[in-house]
């Protein structure tokens, strides 16, 4: 026998009891660290419901000096100057998606459809 449970025996407490609350004891406290701890790093932690906050537009040119858009269309390649693509960028900032496809369609002489679709392309990946 060991001299805790000498100890425990000389004190009228069976040893088997002490290590059974013992270990009851630090199970509950390990499992109080644990949830303190995921309390604190859980994503849903705020109101779910809530409307997310205001994030910033995709859409900002005021960083870049000039950009140059080329594209190749069916093996042809096809670009805009720095002029012409800040006016499309500009229409596309300002919610004019018609007024930039008119603009890409005269400028690089594409149908309608191909213009919109480099319309769309140039605000998805966030060129402007």
């Amino acid at each position: 026998m060991s001299s805790l449970s000498k100890y425990l025996d000389s004190l009228g407490l069976d040893p088997f009891l002490i290590g059974l609350i013992a270990g009851a004891l630090l199970t509950i406290f390990v499992a109080s660290a644990f949830k303190r701890a995921r309390a604190k790093t859980n994503i849903f932690a705020a109101d779910p419901l809530a409307p997310a906050p205001p994030q910033p537009s995709p859409l900002s040119f005021s960083t870049r000096k000039s950009i140059h858009f080329r594209i190749n269309l069916n093996g042809s390649e096809h670009s805009l100057s720095d002029d012409q693509t800040s006016s499309v960028i500009g229409a596309i900032q300002s919610g004019d998606r018609d007024r930039a496809v008119s603009l890409v369609q005269s400028d690089l002489k594409v149908s309608p459809d191909v213009a919109g679709k480099i319309v769309d392309a140039l605000a998805r990946a966030h060129l402007a």
